[in-house]
């Protein structure tokens, strides 16, 4: 689900210069262990992290990404981020997400989960924290 009309979004970035090393774009994430604000670009450059709740992908990751196995690696939003952890890709994260998810059925896991309350929530403060430096 969208939390800011992709209209809003598209003016804010298009509009402005990315950062020129990177390889993937994210609206949101649901979990990151690592992260630094790029004030000039109102971003997070991420480390290990999960969710492509929203994503652009650069030429520039193609290859990377299309040596994604499912047989070795389950989750393509894992794998992309153990590439970032070694820093073999550079991921940034739009803040605030202009796509998150929400505490209710998962039709992935089968189950009634609670990911906004646990792991997006929590997301948002720690970077809210850093914007307001």
């Amino acid at each position: 689900r969208h939390t800011r009309s992709l209209c809003d979004w598209s003016s804010d970035v298009c509009s402005s210069d990315l950062p020129s090393d990177w390889d993937i774009l994210l609206g949101g994430i649901s979990f990151v262990k690592g992260l630094s604000y790029i004030k000039k670009y109102n971003m997070f450059k991420l480390k290990e992290f999960s969710g492509f709740f929203f994503v652009v992908y650069n030429k520039t990751c193609f290859d990377k990404i299309l040596e994604w196995n499912l047989k070795k690696h389950k989750h393509i939003d894992r794998y992309a981020g153990k590439l970032a952890k070694k820093g073999d890709l550079n991921v940034y994260c739009i803040y605030p997400f202009i796509a998150t998810t929400f505490d209710g059925y998962s039709d992935i896991r089968k189950k009634e989960v609670k990911d906004h309350k646990i792991y997006i929530s929590s997301i948002e403060k720690k970077m809210e924290k850093f914007v307001k430096k």
